[in-house]
């Protein structure tokens, strides 16, 4: 049964340790297992650096997310933050159903990629085991955000285990390649696996959109934030770095699997790390990833759109029916099993959402000068227009099919929102203009069928 429950009743139950927890687990997930072999693709030895360069271009908006989750403390922080700095409610709710397309990939390829390993184990469709765990992850936020991070706690410990366990397995190793052989630098190449691998990192702004349920705000989300972005960064990099070491790149560059081809080549115990290792991230990735996206989709509701069916939260104070909707709309990305295409949708999305931040700090900025900021962004205006420069590069490396689904998501967005902005008069109105253009359309069809009778009978 949904009740009704007013917004100052959400439960403000994170502290630093689960926000954390909630950014890490939502960054170290299916990407590193599926989009590894990609970047390695465009940038070969150099592919530690491509997410070196992401992790300087999250931590640079960390800073900005930190500020926009201090100063409004709710749901979907950002979402309000960027209706409060424009004027026009258009481009807000644009943004808004852009950045939940994002959320959704980002569900998706963990969804994809943990079908994928647990499929090998058990020798099943990796299309029904995504579209499973799909329906468990949404299970398990239904059920209530206490019980969801405290899995989350959890799988993280035994991630960050076996990620260490896999590293120095492999660096001891007697079959392994190191040290790397470097070629010639090239720079298109190391920003194109950026553009590719930057999703991987979108776990720290999930720490935003969770700063309604956060305590102490002001000193938790920044601090959140910023160990998110450390703690990932220097797995991804260490990560990337050992898989160079432990299979011939171009092999690597090639397979679907990349650390199950280093385990494979280095043999031994590393499979039996590998696999679980994947499917803890894949997973914990999953269950955040579906919690940011059901109060992404509640945050929007709130602004006046959708009507009150999306507003509506269950006993455990839980927008359960956000839930379900996200869940439905990511196992559709997920029949698709279509990887770098749902990553380079979701970077096109996430890189734009910086853009929108990085602007909307600016505009609140000097809009509402006196507006109470418990943390403020350094360096500003320096790091909006620094993020704004990056991210417009990035995106022009971006696949250029993935932009076009944007774009098309964007248009269908354009007609919700005309939709939805509509009041009950205006409903009404067209309801009857309806029936009655309907009702004259059956008119002039009968009284052209009858001339054509009456032709006929002529003749």
């Amino acid at each position: 049964m949904f009740i009704n429950i007013p917004e100052k009743r959400i439960k403000r139950s994170l502290g630093f340790v689960m926000l954390t927890v909630i950014g890490v687990s939502g960054t170290i997930g299916g990407s590193i297992f599926v989009l590894l072999s990609g970047g390695i693709d465009l940038a070969g030895p150099y592919t530690p650096y491509a997410y070196v360069l992401a992790g300087v271009l999250a931590m640079l908006g960390g800073l900005l997310y930190a500020e926009v989750g201090t100063t409004m403390p709710r749901p979907g922080a950002g979402l309000y933050y960027v209706f409060s700095a424009f004027k026009n409610r258009h481009y807000p709710f644009l943004f808004s159903w852009t950045i939940l397309l994002g959320d959704l990939g980002y569900l998706a390829i963990n969804a994809i990629g943990f079908g994928f390993y647990l499929g090998l184990v058990l020798n099943i469709s990796p299309l029904l085991v995504a579209l499973a765990a799909i329906a468990f992850g949404a299970l398990i936020n239904v059920r209530g955000l206490q019980k969801a991070t405290r899995i989350e706690i959890g799988v993280l410990g035994a991630l960050l285990l076996l990620f260490v366990a896999f590293g120095v397995y492999v660096a001891t190793s007697p079959n392994n390649i190191a040290p790397l052989a470097f070629e010639e630098l090239q720079v298109g190449g190391v920003l194109a696996a950026t553009a590719l691998l930057f999703t991987s990192f979108i776990g720290y702004e999930y720490i935003a959109t969770m700063a309604g349920e956060a305590r102490n705000a002001h000193r938790t989300i920044p601090m959140a934030m910023i160990t998110t972005v450390l703690i990932s960064t220097i797995v991804f990099a260490g990560i990337a770095y050992i898989t160079l070491i432990g299979a011939p790149q171009d092999e690597l560059a090639a397979s679907d699997a990349p650390l199950l081809l280093v385990a494979d080549t280095i043999g031994g115990l590393s499979t039996s790390i590998i696999i679980p290792a994947a499917l803890l991230a894949t997973g914990g990735s999953l269950v955040a990833a579906t919690m940011v996206a059901s109060r992404r989709l509640y945050a929007i509701s709130k602004q006046g759109f959708f009507g009150n069916y999306v507003q509506k939260t269950n006993q455990q104070h839980i927008p359960a029916r956000s839930v379900i909707i996200c869940s439905g709309l990511a196992a559709l990305l997920v029949a698709t099993q279509a990887v770098n295409f749902v990553a380079y949708m979701s970077n096109t999305v996430y890189l734009m959402s910086l853009i929108t931040i990085s602007l909307s700090v600016i505009i609140l900025r000097k809009k509402r000068p006196y507006l109470s900021r418990p943390f403020r962004a350094p360096l500003y205006p320096i790091i909006p227009f620094i993020i704004i420069g990056l991210a417009l590069t990035l995106i022009t490396f971006i696949d250029i099919t993935s932009i076009a689904l944007v774009v098309i998501w964007i248009t269908i967005g354009w007609f919700t929102y005309l939709l939805s902005s509509m009041n009950r008069e205006r409903w009404l109105l067209i309801g009857r203009g309806a029936l009655i253009f309907a009702f004259l359309l059956l008119l002039v069809i009968h009284a052209a069928n009858l001339m054509v009778l009456d032709r006929l009978l002529s003749n």
